[in-house]
């Protein structure tokens, strides 16, 4: 990218001419101007950039833009005119340039199509006029022409003045590729996206709320990408309802009530992210194999929550430890990861000092709707107040191997319901039991159990296998209650 912030101008024309010919130019930093004539009438000047200069154009003398063969410039109007003289209110950019054979008249600023704010105290050869515009400009290409009532001056050229406001700001719908130069805030919404295949990169700038509204909405648009933003104090930060193939990477998300939320979102990631101090850091609903992997979590109540219809995601390699919850726990809403729906694979996650259960199965509360062959393999869940894993309500034929659950409040393992797998797991140091069966015909085997008040504990249950697990300085090895 060009600087030439030495420059007073980058473009000057100090004597009469014409017929000259000025396109595909990038013109950058210039002190004055990027494009300032004297004297310079019926020039060609097209398809040139001109962007963070002082002022973009500036004509005096005789020049007037509607001699001037002006189109297809774009004009970048975000720190276009950085100087501390010159102001602007969001994306409501001032416009400078200077006003020449001008007696008691006023110019206009017409943006889109729209008076946009009118400078009425222009007297003979006026310079370093500005009109601050009185409407917030969103972010993208806007078409801007002067108007003025004196002939010698009128910028109503045939072709178009083009320039972009190069930062979004809150309430705009993005439709093309972003990235952030400020931090933002909002009241109420932020950003919404509904248009396919847009990056919203916020290069480590933040996004912050009022505790309302939506920092991040992602409105029926696939293969959205969400990166580098820390999104705080909204009711949800990022919010993707309904879409394919979006991706929430490498950002920070704290202060809602739910960090992501994915309802009917399918084929989509969520990796790399670190959620703070919500009620959910990630909530999936309806929604079919997305990926979740390498996120922290911490100060929640629901780390990773799967509601009903949720099915075939990959959750891997995450780390949910809340060591303190900035909301009131209760027994049926503080756990690690909770599964609601069929066919997930939950591996090689870090799950401890959650309020209640570390990995929750549990179905819906409907009499015929079961949670059934989800995989919970190569986890370790450690000093959680409440179970390591429990599966409970409509819950069958679940594959549980390979895991640690030690140190647990209750139990290691916790089986509520039918004909599931409960293999090969390490099960110690737990208040109560290391495996509890409260339920029928499930197979247990080459696990180990040891330290626990019973290693292996049959309550009320009947047609259980139970073969080749070591239980070991228990009180009891394995206790059959049948009462």
């Amino acid at each position: 990218t060009p600087s030439n912030s030495s420059a007073a101008s980058d473009v000057y024309k100090r004597q009469p001419g014409s017929n000259n010919s000025v396109y595909g130019n990038e013109i950058y930093s210039a002190v004055q101007a990027g494009f300032s004539t004297n004297n310079a009438n019926y020039q060609g000047i097209f398809n040139n950039t001109v962007c963070y200069n002082k002022q973009a154009i500036a004509f005096s003398g005789s020049s007037n833009l509607s001699t001037i063969g002006w189109h297809n410039n774009s004009f970048c109007i975000l720190n276009l005119f950085p100087s501390s003289n010159n102001n602007e209110t969001g994306n409501q950019p001032l416009l400078n340039f200077n006003a020449t054979n001008i007696v008691n008249t006023s110019c206009t600023a017409v943006i889109d199509g729209i008076n946009s704010g009118t400078n009425e105290t222009l007297g003979p050869d006026n310079t370093n006029q500005s009109i601050q515009t009185n409407r917030t400009l969103s972010f993208g290409v806007h078409e801007l022409n002067f108007t003025c009532s004196d002939s010698y001056d009128d910028a109503a050229a045939p072709n178009s003045l083009l320039f972009e406001v190069s930062q979004a700001s809150c309430g705009d719908t993005l439709t093309q590729d972003i990235t952030l130069t400020s931090n933002l805030t909002a009241s109420g919404n932020c950003f919404t996206i509904n248009t396919t295949g847009v990056t919203l990169d916020c290069a480590g700038y933040s996004i912050i709320g009022d505790g309302t509204g939506i920092g991040i909405k992602i409105d029926n648009a696939d293969n959205v990408i969400i990166k580098n933003c820390t999104v705080a104090n909204f009711y949800v930060d990022v919010d993707s309802d309904p879409a394919t193939g979006v991706v929430v990477e490498n950002g920070v998300f704290e202060n809602a009530t739910i960090c992501v939320l994915f309802y009917e979102t399918n084929e989509s990631i969520i990796r790399n992210n670190q959620l703070w101090n919500c009620s959910r850091g990630i909530n999936l609903t309806s929604s079919y194999l997305n990926n979740i992997t390498n996120n922290y979590i911490d100060f929640v109540l629901r780390g990773i929550q799967l509601d009903s219809n949720s099915g075939y995601n990959f959750i891997d390699n995450n780390t949910v430890n809340n060591f303190t919850v900035n909301f009131v726990p209760t027994k049926a809403t503080t756990f690690g990861i909770l599964i609601d729906g069929d066919n997930n694979t939950v591996s090689n996650n870090n799950i401890c000092n959650n309020g209640k259960e570390g990995i929750l199965l549990e179905g819906a509360d409907i009499a015929g709707y079961y949670t059934v062959n989800n995989s919970i393999r190569q986890n370790t869940l450690l000093n959680n107040t409440g179970r390591g894993i429990k599966i409970t309500l409509y819950c069958e034929n679940n594959l549980i191997f390979d895991n640690i659950c030690n140190n647990n409040g209750y139990d290691g393992i916790y089986v509520g319901e039918d004909y599931n797998y409960i293999k090969n797991n390490t099960c110690s140091n737990n208040t109560y039991y290391g495996i509890h069966l409260l339920s029928n015909n499930n197979d247990v085997a080459n696990n180990s159990c040891y330290s626990n008040l019973r290693g292996i504990y049959f309550e009320g249950s009947d047609y259980n296998h139970v073969h080749n697990n070591t239980c070991s300085h228990n009180q009891y090895g394995i206790f059959v209650n049948l009462d």
